[in-house]
């Protein structure tokens, strides 16, 4: 009822407004109209009192509209923290895949002209001589095994209780057959790791076959989905591989693009392997799986006294960036107990490659080859010669 006689008495207060704006013609009508108006609705001090109605009413305008808006503040930052969030949670599952596939089709879609879309791909193909394993990767992956050996040696002679460490690396396995280190990667919030090992009851040339037959491979590695060759070089012995690598549920599997070269350092008596992630026109990513753009490793296989006879050393460095944030416990189990079964697999593997190998299998492997040792080895291997790209698994 309060409310009715309210909107009635504005009503009559607008109507005498309205009569009196009419029946005022001079320039002074509006003022005089206003004042008219509020004597009428409000008495003889009208004027007063309906400045300090709009007064108020602005007032209580600028109220509400200051708590809403900070009222919307607060959801709109709350909304946008979590958005913040699923994007964090997703690079770090996925890594920054889905965003560089998105560039890439809009690059295509909007750019009409398709010769300028190749050259612009093209600005990065991939060349043997630039980005290619060089001579001095393959020198350094021998200094450094001389160094472990240095260190192994000396832990041995002055019998203590632990092999040293190199400086920034921390030693995480002592076993007599087995020493493994690791370095903290500041720029990656990961490890890089170290292995220095031996055995007595396999050749240094079934050993090598493992690591460079990608078709037995397959056989002997479960977590391989597919792996296969997409160019080589014979002039270097190298060529560049693409490997699919399947990560635990709910992760999406990774995939590397590489290039590995492998050499036999004659006056060393020794064979090295080196691999990196590089990008190579022939490899390009796909949906569903992350490609691995920081990897490398590193092989070094030193035998007692030939590479056809049972016994060797072998020295070899492992990193990878997967694009995904792993607990901490799973970087440990990886250093105590991944490292160790890998290369327990490796040596199981190994085995079998050496009775495959004596009962007349060729590995099909690349290999430069100039010692007579490699030469006697020739017929279980492939000559160094331009293979079609081949897929395995």
């Amino acid at each position: 009822m309060a409310s009715e006689g309210v909107c009635s008495a504005l009503r009559l207060a607008w109507t005498r407004y309205l009569i009196y704006t009419h029946r005022f013609s001079s320039q002074n009508t509006p003022v005089v109209a206003r004042k008219r108006f509020a004597s009428l609705a409000f008495g003889a001090s009208g004027t007063q009192k309906a400045k300090q109605l709009a007064e108020n009413l602005s007032n209580k305008v600028q109220e509400a509209c200051s708590l809403f808006t900070s009222r919307c503040n607060v959801i709109a930052g709350q909304r946008v923290w979590r958005a913040f969030q699923i994007a964090a949670w997703y690079q770090q599952l996925y890594g920054e895949k889905l965003l560089l596939q998105t560039l890439r089709a809009n690059l295509l879609r909007h750019c009409k002209n398709r010769n300028l879309y190749m050259l612009l791909s093209a600005a990065g193909i991939f060349q043997w001589e630039r980005d290619g394993v060089a001579d001095k990767e393959l020198q350094s992956a021998l200094s450094e095994m001389e160094e472990m050996e240095r260190l192994v040696e000396h832990a041995s002679k002055s019998k203590a209780k632990h092999a040293a460490a190199p400086e920034g690396w921390e030693l995480v396995i002592d076993r007599q057959h087995l020493k493994v280190w690791r370095r903290f990667m500041e720029d990656y919030n990961l490890f890089e790791y170290r292995v220095f090992g031996s055995f007595k009851d396999i050749t240094p040339m079934a050993f090598y076959n493992v690591q460079m037959d990608l078709k037995f491979w397959c056989g002997w590695d479960p977590q391989t989905m597919e792996i296969n060759v997409v160019d080589t070089d014979p002039k270097s012995s190298s060529e560049i591989i693409h490997w699919v690598y399947k990560y635990p549920y709910p992760m999406l599997p990774r995939d590397y693009c590489y290039v590995r070269r492998s050499t036999v350092n004659d006056q060393k008596n020794r064979i090295v392997i080196r691999a990196k992630a590089v990008p190579h026109h022939k490899c390009p990513e796909v949906n569903n799986i992350v490609r691995v753009h920081q990897y490398q490793s590193q092989l070094v296989i030193e035998p007692v006294s030939s590479f056809s006879e049972n016994g060797f050393s072998f020295y070899m460095t492992y990193f990878d960036n997967p694009q995904t944030q792993l607990p901490s416990m799973c970087y440990n189990w990886l250093a105590s107990t991944g490292v160790p079964d890998f290369v327990d697999r490796l040596h199981k593997a190994s085995k079998v490659m050496q009775e495959r190998t004596n009962r007349g299998y060729r590995p099909n492997i690349l290999v430069s080859s100039h010692s007579s040792e490699q030469k006697e080895s020739s017929r279980l291997q492939d000559n160094m010669q331009q293979k079609q790209p081949q897929s395995y698994c």
